[in-house]
């Protein structure tokens, strides 16, 4: 059985059409990443050390389960935010050279936010913990897969760690569902 298609979405990417409601979500999640980082810095900091760190990249051993950064929040309670970074095939920094994109992508990275009681995080929430994990500039270089049933968010990054963009629609399935770049 195939996996169903994944949906990418560019998450902060904005019109100048953009709604009141999506306008006023805009600014909620811009003051919620604002408060993620004066009240958990640490944690932001462990994040930021979960992408770099070696066990974060996807191993074939079926022993391997990616690293998960657990968080209280007062808002939502208890939040696992999971890491994994899979390398980037030189077919696809081809594909991204001829599309016009930088071609020095080392990394597609991934984070998966879920509470451990089964409550849906919010997509805002995800949202404002990238937010306040990568500088504004990055922000919308980062992809959201819609049809997860968690929020996943995935970008691309350099072998030293530098946000790079990449066309939303790049993003594919291998047979588990889970996104990989092409």
């Amino acid at each position: 059985m195939s996996a169903p298609p994944v949906i990418v979405t560019d998450m902060f990417k904005h019109t100048e059409s953009a709604t009141r409601s999506e306008i006023s979500r805009l600014e909620h999640t811009g003051i919620r990443a604002t408060i993620l980082r004066s009240y958990h810095g640490q944690s932001l900091r462990r994040l930021a050390t979960m992408l770099r760190h070696p066990r974060s990249l996807a191993r074939v051993n079926p022993g391997w389960r990616p690293p998960t950064l657990h968080v209280t929040t007062p808002e939502s309670g208890r939040l696992d935010i999971t890491v994994s970074r899979k390398r980037v095939s030189p077919h696809a920094r081809a594909l991204l050279r001829d599309e016009g994109y930088d071609s020095t992508a080392a990394y597609m990275v991934q984070l998966r936010f879920t509470h451990p009681d089964g409550r849906r995080c919010a997509r805002s929430e995800a949202e404002a913990w990238i937010r306040a994990l990568l500088p504004d500039e990055d922000a919308s270089k980062v992809h959201e897969i819609t049809t997860a049933l968690t929020p996943t968010l995935c970008w691309l990054v350099t072998a030293s760690g530098r946000v790079v963009d990449s066309p939303a629609d790049w993003f594919g399935t291998v047979s588990d569902g889970e996104p990989t770049a092409a």
